[in-house]
């Protein structure tokens, strides 16, 4: 069965001013400020992190790593040098799969491309022609956002529609419909997901300038069928895009994601943006909703992968971090490392606060990056899940957009500085400023003592290459 509106978050109201959600916005602000030993296991145990079997916990298959978004690892970088790099088509914003001693990565120039972890070695590289939205001097081109998901020697990614891929050789196995209809604008921000047959992935408005509503979509691995398609916003609403991949609760049949602000003007409190929402798994029916911020006018996005803990859900917005008790859903804290909004006034902007879904865990304590615009870096702290408590922050080289990966007993991120920042996981100290070469808004994958992820995303930032340290 094919389900393609089913129940909304909320209902209608009065006006609010739209502010969008802009991730090429956040690509030129990242190109501005350019210019401008393994302990996890232990605690993933005591925490109750379920992150799958011994397979998936030694690969990173998915854009988050895993179904509950830990984006952590157990093994520990085995160096701190760069062991290769590659040229990959427009550079990359979402992270590298790593499955079977491969890394397979998917660009922003529209490239999905297979190589050796090991040495590099390039398997196989295909390009697919990227999605136009808007017109004239605002045309952008977009390939590949979010990332990609591997899963039984499929490899699927998302642009204004799905492909699948064959791991081995790259043959295009299938092709799904375009979401958007004929003059629409629906793009895939949030990298796909797989889960129980199926490829979920959230939406939003590729140009982020239209009416569109953000979605969350279902397909049907094998063969590229959508089941179903569900609107993040009531009917005559805009916004509500899905930035980030969702996250799946296997044993609830749950499905859960975070939501963006309007993109116009509408009526009322905008019900189901900058929201987290869970939807049922088997048909895409809302199930419950909490929206932080109705009638919001500063763009106060939900812009992570809602996390799961034993215990809480937890996500970044432009304001903080926020948690839910995760039998009970009810708010347990928000905490706030640096400021929404410039202290000129205005919207928050990719330079302040959480901006790329900036989020980790190992389960006792969630590790996120917050930017600083005024101050012009980013910090790093590690938040108690169940209480919100700063047990430490440390201060970046540069501002950061993209997701950081634990990787055993560090915390890894790129910064638009050019640097990949290695601290400890325990305290936030220093561990390693690795140079790149190059500015990176790249979400960071790591496996088998390797970390890899991308530098540049052009045309905003310079540079176009896959990065493996080690």
């Amino acid at each position: 069965m094919r389900r393609d509106d089913t129940p909304r978050p909320g209902e209608a109201g009065d006006m609010q001013e739209g502010t969008g959600l802009r991730r090429a916005t956040f690509l030129k602000a990242a190109a501005a400020a350019v210019v401008a030993p393994s302990l996890l296991a232990e605690r993933a145990a005591a925490g109750g992190l379920a992150v799958g079997p011994k397979a998936v916990r030694d690969a990173w298959p998915q854009a988050a790593h895993d179904l509950a978004a830990t984006r952590a690892t157990p093994e520990p970088p085995s160096g701190l040098a760069v062991r290769w790099r590659r040229p990959i088509a427009g550079g990359m914003t979402g992270p590298p799969a790593i499955v079977h001693g491969r890394v397979v990565a998917a660009s922003l120039g529209g490239e999905v491309a297979a190589f050796d972890l090991a040495d590099g070695r390039e398997r196989w590289r295909r390009r697919f022609d990227p999605a136009v939205y808007g017109s004239g001097d605002g045309a952008v081109a977009l390939g590949f956002f979010g990332g990609c998901a591997v899963h039984g020697g499929r490899v699927v990614v998302a642009s204004d529609r799905l492909r699948c891929l064959r791991l081995g050789d790259g043959a295009l196995l299938w092709e799904a419909e375009a979401l958007r209809p004929p003059d629409g604008d629906d793009y895939f921000w949030g990298a796909p997901v797989i889960a129980a047959g199926l490829v979920l992935a959230g939406s939003g408005a590729g140009s982020e300038s239209t009416d569109t509503r953000g979605r969350v979509s279902a397909y049907r691995l094998a063969d590229g069928e959508r089941r179903w398609s569900t609107p993040m916003v009531p009917e005559g609403g805009n916004g509500g895009g899905v930035l980030s991949p969702v996250t799946v609760d296997p044993a609830r049949r749950a499905v859960f994601a975070g939501t963006g602000a309007a993109y116009l003007p509408v009526p009322g409190p905008n019900p189901g943006t900058s929201s987290v929402v869970e939807l049922a798994l088997d048909d895409g029916r809302l199930r419950w909703s909490d929206q932080l911020h109705p009638g919001d006018r500063l763009g106060l996005d939900v812009n992570s992968a809602p996390v799961l803990t034993r215990h809480t859900i937890a996500v970044t917005a432009k304001d903080g971090v926020w948690a839910w008790d995760r039998a009970s859903r009810t708010r347990l804290w928000r905490r706030g490392l640096t400021p929404a909004t410039p202290a000129e006034g205005g919207p928050a902007g990719p330079v302040n606060g959480p901006e790329g879904g900036p989020i980790a865990t190992d389960g006792r304590s969630v590790h996120v990056l917050s930017n600083d615009g005024d101050a012009g870096h980013a910090v790093a702290a590690a938040l108690d899940a169940r209480t919100g408590e700063v047990r430490w922050r440390s201060d970046l080289g540069g501002l950061a957009f993209a997701a950081p990966a634990l990787a055993g007993d560090v915390l890894c991120a790129t910064t638009a500085s050019g640097d990949l920042e290695v601290l400890a996981a325990r305290d936030g100290r220093p561990v390693a400023r690795v140079p790149l070469g190059g500015p990176s808004a790249g979400a960071v994958a790591a496996a088998h003592g390797r970390i890899v992820f991308g530098v540049g995303a052009e045309p905003f930032l310079p540079g176009g290459e896959l990065v493996c340290v080690g």
